[in-house]
């Protein structure tokens, strides 16, 4: 007899041990700046912030802005000048659903257009109007970055040209002359 208590007691702590694991999966804590994205069994459920069941995976999503820094890129410009770039855009997430499921990754997304759209918009910019018209390009990539972003449920509410450097031996000299 003492055999089988001590074979139920075991057994009795092992179950207390999973259910108190299952029950502490169940509470997720979401912030006051962030929505839980729900999923159970691989399918959307809804956007919550109570508990739920301890079968569900919860993605957080931080729904305040959100500044991102751009890598350093070379581009050419129009009149074949080279020049470093450095950005940065700030970004909000709108629809934290299109953010889970439309993008692995959203700010990594983000941060890879803004350095193509970059890329374009100043390759068709001459140096000199890219040095004196700064709000103008910034204001054009914002639009652009936006209207790309609106599908991944997010927001461009910013996207600037920190410093603009050209590069070569003059630093206004063109790579090659023009035919």
């Amino acid at each position: 007899m003492d055999g089988t208590s001590d074979y139920l007691a075991v057994v009795v702590v092992m179950a207390l041990v999973v259910f108190v694991v299952v029950l502490s999966r169940s509470f997720v804590q979401i912030l006051p700046y962030q929505q839980g994205v729900v999923t159970r069994l691989g399918r959307y459920q809804r956007t919550r912030f109570n508990p739920i069941s301890p079968i569900a995976y919860v993605a957080k999503v931080d729904v305040r802005a959100q500044v991102l820094a751009v890598p350093r890129q070379e581009v050419i410009t129009q009149d074949r000048t080279r020049a470093r770039v450095d950005a940065a855009v700030t970004i909000k997430v709108v629809d934290p659903v299109k953010a889970v499921f439309a993008a692995a990754n959203y700010r990594q997304a983000v941060i890879d257009l803004t350095q193509s759209t970059f890329q374009a918009l100043l390759g068709g910019v001459k140096l000199d109007d890219i040095l004196a018209d700064r709000l103008g390009i910034d204001s054009r990539a914002r639009d652009t970055l936006d209207q790309s972003t609106r599908a991944w449920g997010v927001q461009v509410v910013a996207a600037e040209l920190r410093e603009v450097e050209p590069i070569g031996s003059a630093a206004g000299a063109p790579l090659r002359p023009d035919r």
